[in-house]
């Protein structure tokens, strides 16, 4: 069973009350239901197509038989995923990306992030200009070295 992560998220990395402005005020945050304006029917379908993969469908009463796996769903909830991607226990992550800069909030990926690679799943764009990306870890950070070599991009590791 795959553990997931489904998030919202602005450009800048905050995921703090994206549904209304009395979500979580926590800190001061005033800038609650940040997504409202820019969440469509892309982004609706995609959030209905993650969810009916998810573990608790089947007890729901939801048609949940024929699927090769069920998966363990985390949504939202910076402390709780800043933990579960700390120990390194997420299979997925589920990214919809709105196009709105807030400056200050939670953020997806606290100070103390542990370093890492996601490698990309799949990606589209709503009409809204969100993007929704979906990642799975790929290894550890690794770095090199990208210049220009006879007019070339030249990259070593």
């Amino acid at each position: 069973m795959d553990l997931t992560v489904t998030t919202f998220v602005t450009m800048d990395g905050v995921m703090q009350a994206p549904g209304g402005p009395q979500e979580d005020p926590r800190g001061g945050f005033t800038h609650g239901g940040w997504l409202v304006p820019h969440f469509d029917q892309d982004a609706g379908a995609q959030i209905s197509a993650w969810f009916e993969r998810a573990l608790w469908s089947r007890r729901c009463g939801r048609s949940g038989r024929g699927r090769a796996r069920a998966e363990l769903q985390v949504h939202g909830s910076a402390g709780l995923v800043q933990t579960l991607l700390a120990a390194q226990l997420v299979d997925e992550l589920r990214l919809i990306v709105f196009p709105v800069v807030i400056g200050s909030g939670k953020r997806l990926f606290g100070n103390g992030a542990v370093p890492g690679t996601w490698g990309l799943v799949s990606s589209s764009a709503t009409s809204a200009g969100a993007i929704i990306a979906t990642y799975r870890p790929a290894g550890p950070l690794t770095g090199g070295e990208v210049g220009i070599e006879d007019g070339a991009e030249v990259r070593t590791r």
